[in-house]
């Protein structure tokens, strides 16, 4: 491609990483694997986009779109405990 950059949207995961307490610009480098190719792509964050980062880190990584079910056994659980405040259960209540 002539050494020129080219734009690629890859799905992303999360992960927490540490970066220096005054940092104003990161440039992450990975190395991907796709169609059977390895990939050197690259990624960079501004003062406005480590500092989100670092708010997220802080507050336990929930975005706005996140999501959370109970399993089956959750709800098992949940509902063995309703059992147990209807026989009396000593324990106080569930507020579910």
């Amino acid at each position: 491609m002539n050494g020129e950059n080219e734009l690629v949207e890859l799905t992303s995961a999360r992960a927490m990483i540490y970066v220096p307490e005054n940092a104003v610009e990161a440039e992450l480098t990975f190395k991907v694997y796709q169609d059977g190719k390895l990939f050197d792509v690259s990624q960079k964050m501004g003062m406005k986009e480590i500092a989100e980062a670092v708010r997220k880190a802080e507050e336990g990584y929930i975005d706005e779109d996140d999501r959370f079910v109970l399993t089956d056994a959750g709800r098992a659980y949940v509902d063995e405990i309703l059992r147990g405040q209807e026989a009396g259960w000593p324990y106080g209540t569930y507020e579910g």
